[in-house]
């Protein structure tokens, strides 16, 4: 899934799974695994493809909280639309307690 929408970073991406992998003993529960992973990727990148807005990052003034293109890559913000997405996991970005303070 996340090859999908970040495609520049494929190369990084197997690097990790391939390691994490490795560290999972080999059978059918690892295999199995893998299909249910690829399976739920698969209809998360159908549910939710061309939902990421294409946007501009504008960079703020170079104070403390403020994104800012830093050494050695100097790598522009990755996906910054993705911040005007809905989630999908919750009703609200903002935490709400379930019960009252006592």
């Amino acid at each position: 899934m996340l090859v999908h929408f970040l495609p520049a970073q494929q190369a990084r991406l197997d690097a990790a799974l391939a390691s994490s992998l490795a560290a999972v003993k080999d059978g059918i529960a690892k295999d199995n695994g893998k299909l249910i992973g690829a399976e739920v990727a698969a209809k998360m990148v159908t549910l939710h493809d061309g939902i990421i807005p294409d946007v501009t990052y504008v960079y703020g003034p170079p104070d403390p909280g403020v994104y800012q293109k830093t050494p050695p890559a100097f790598a522009p913000a990755l996906v910054p639309g993705f911040a005007l997405v809905t989630p999908f996991t919750m009703s609200s970005p903002v935490a709400v307690p379930r019960w009252p303070a006592t």
